[in-house]
């Protein structure tokens, strides 16, 4: 079993968080593995995490050609707010199964494969200045 935490940061045609740090949305996971034989695992991950961004100004849409170009002026402030859940469930091959490599090797490389999802719900706000 193992616990992850996790941090998002937001980059898209509304802004730019990306690498900034200043508005970190925490998200946190759970994983389990079950052991099948010495050849291969079985894996499941399930994560949680949020994301939002606001632009108070309209500077960052306006000038690189995002959200506030395309609604024209004036700027006003917009955002979202975001729940995304993912989840993988994965089969592992373990090349150190005894046969290819010994169950003891000083490296212990594997391939591994399956299916996942994301599911995100998002929210949108968007308030218009009055041009005076």
């Amino acid at each position: 079993m193992g616990l992850h935490t996790n941090f998002t940061e937001y980059q898209g045609d509304l802004g730019n968080e990306f690498l900034e740090f200043k508005d970190i949305d925490p998200g946190i996971g759970l994983s389990v593995g079950y052991y099948l034989s010495p050849s291969f695992d079985l894996t499941a991950k399930m994560t949680y995490f949020d994301v939002d961004y606001k632009d108070t100004d309209g500077t960052y849409g306006a000038g690189n050609r995002g959200y506030a170009q395309k609604v024209g002026t004036p700027y006003g402030d917009w955002g979202f707010n975001g729940d995304m859940w993912a989840g993988a469930a994965n089969l592992k091959f373990k090349f150190n199964n005894g046969w290819l490599l010994g169950e003891n090797a000083v490296v212990a490389p594997f391939a591994i494969g399956g299916v996942g999802f994301t599911h995100i719900h998002s929210e949108s706000t968007r308030n218009v200045r009055s041009s005076t």
